[in-house]
């Protein structure tokens, strides 16, 4: 149905492996929330410190025209939060490159609390 509303766009692969049919809502969202935020962490970390180290750019208008270009594969945002706190007025901008990538079936991950990552990164 999500897919369906949303254009196709891709899930990430989380799973729940337990039965969530006797959980209230908010136990449910915990559940999928943790295991959204695991699977972010797991990702990112292996994805900017092993895979694509040499490989990333942090250019905000270079990010742009490559995605014009449909050259990025994975796409870095910063949380909301974190966009806010250091940079509000591009937090829009930020916004349409990940409507622009998931557009294009490039994954997108939001990097939590991570200052060691720029607020947008790409490979």
């Amino acid at each position: 149905m999500f897919k369906k509303l949303n254009n196709s766009l891709p899930l990430a692969p989380v799973e729940i492996d337990q039965s969530v049919q006797n959980l209230a809502p908010t136990e449910i969202a915990k559940l999928v929330n943790d295991q959204i935020e695991k699977h972010n962490r797991t990702n990112t970390a292996d994805a900017i410190t092993k895979t694509f180290r040499d490989k990333l750019f942090t250019d905000f208008t270079n990010i742009q025209n490559l995605l014009n270009s449909k050259d990025i594969r994975h796409l870095f945002v910063a949380s909301r939060d974190e966009i806010n706190q250091n940079d509000p007025k591009i937090y829009a901008e930020i916004n349409q490159m990940i409507k622009q990538a998931l557009a294009q079936d490039t994954n997108v991950t939001v990097v939590n609390e991570d200052s060691t990552i720029p607020l947008v990164s790409a490979v």
